[in-house]
């Protein structure tokens, strides 16, 4: 039995990975840099509208 992935399913993958590691990376620097909660949450509401419009690139 040789199941295949589509490609499509593959990519949104991909880039759901990239988006959760940039966001870790992004949540640790901040923690390392000691910046306030308020610019967090903002920075967050900023990075998912940026995520949305990738995955609706995508779809």
């Amino acid at each position: 039995m040789d199941a295949k992935i589509p490609l499509l399913d593959v990519r949104k993958a991909l880039f759901v990975v990239v988006v959760s590691l940039h966001e870790w990376i992004r949540d640790l620097l901040a923690a390392i840099n000691g910046r306030n909660e308020h610019e967090q949450s903002s920075s967050r509401y900023e990075q998912s509208e940026i995520a949305s419009a990738g995955i609706s690139f995508f779809i």
